[in-house]
C-alpha cells in the first residue's frame, strides 16, 4: 500500500481524474475532440470522454482513444464511488 501511495503514476492519475470530475461537472466542453468514442462505452456519458480529451491535450499527455477511455472510466468510476 505504501508504494502505491507514493507512485508518481498513480498521483498523476489521480490529479488528471480530478481535473475530469471538475470540468464535467463546471461546463460544456467545446473544442476539436479527436479521441472520444462514438457513443458511451460502459454506460459512461459523453461528457466525461470530451472532459479527458481536454485533460490530456491540455496536460501534453498521451492522446489517443485509449488514454482518453482509460482516464474517462476512472475519473467517472470514481465520482460514482464517492458520490454512492
Amino acid at each position: 500500500m505504501k508504494k502505491i501511495k507514493q507512485s508518481q503514476d498513480i498521483k498523476t492519475l489521480s490529479l488528471y481524474s480530478e481535473r475530469v470530475k471538475v470540468a464535467v461537472s463546471k461546463n460544456p466542453i467545446y473544442g476539436e475532440l479527436n479521441f472520444i468514442p462514438a457513443k458511451e462505452v460502459d454506460e459512461i456519458p459523453m461528457d466525461w470522454f470530451k472532459a479527458s480529451e481536454m485533460v490530456l491535450k491540455e496536460s501534453k499527455e498521451i492522446l489517443n482513444a485509449h488514454t482518453v477511455k482509460r482516464l474517462a472510466a476512472d475519473a467517472y468510476r470514481q465520482y460514482k464511488l464517492n458520490n454512492a
